[in-house]
């Protein structure tokens, strides 16, 4: 399952913002998952769940916003870009598209 969550950071020059998360997880850990992350950090809110979402989606997903990406490998800005992405491709046959993306990408190099 992939999962898209929106918390509140500490900004390294000070201040806060808000980042996204885009991650996987199995559905047998999911709830485990998602309250330490509220324990650790109650401002956290879950945006998405896609329960079809493979490990592969959630990689090409990563690669797909690497413009955008933060801390780690999957903490990225809160930017329009990625919740209108999410608000239109919530099917598996759409985060499929990913994979013809990443190949025509792939060719360009």
């Amino acid at each position: 399952m992939i999962y898209v969550m929106r918390s509140s950071a500490f900004k390294p020059e000070g201040g806060h913002e808000t980042i996204i998360k885009i991650g996987y997880t199995g559905e047998k850990s999911k709830k485990s998952r998602f309250d330490l992350y509220l324990t650790e950090n109650p401002t956290i809110k879950v945006l998405y769940l896609i329960p079809f979402g493979t490990t592969r989606d959630e990689k090409n997903l990563h690669r797909y916003f690497k413009q955008y990406l933060l801390y780690g490998n999957e903490w990225f800005k809160d930017v329009p870009e990625i919740i209108e992405f999410f608000d239109n491709h919530k099917t598996k046959e759409s985060l499929k598209e990913l994979e013809k993306w990443k190949l025509s990408n792939a060719q360009k190099k």
